[in-house]
């Protein structure tokens, strides 16, 4: 079983479902903080984004992948296209493959 906050150098990974897709995302850690406190500011980052996901699959404010993911490549591609990475480039393929 894979851990859903994890220290990795510099950063902090984080995973999560959106969309039936597993994602991963690093996250930048604070400067001078402890492994122990990185981890809780990880755990804090993953839930607010799992309660943004809930609130958009009941029909509320939708899932705003910027506003939590700011540097994802991820994140550029859903604010162009306003899909999901898997869909958009299924979109792509088929238009280059005529």
């Amino acid at each position: 079983m894979s851990k859903k906050v994890e220290l990795r150098g510099k950063s902090i990974r984080i995973q999560f479902s959106y969309k039936c897709e597993v994602i991963r995302e690093v996250i930048a850690r604070r400067p001078n903080e402890s492994d122990s406190k990185s981890l809780e500011y990880g755990e804090a980052h993953r839930n607010k984004v799992l309660d943004a996901i809930v609130i958009e699959e009941r029909g509320g404010k939708p899932f705003k992948y910027s506003d939590y993911f700011p540097d994802s490549k991820r994140s550029k591609i859903a604010a162009v296209n306003g899909k999901p990475l898997k869909d958009a480039l299924a979109e792509w393929y088929s238009k280059t493959k005529d």
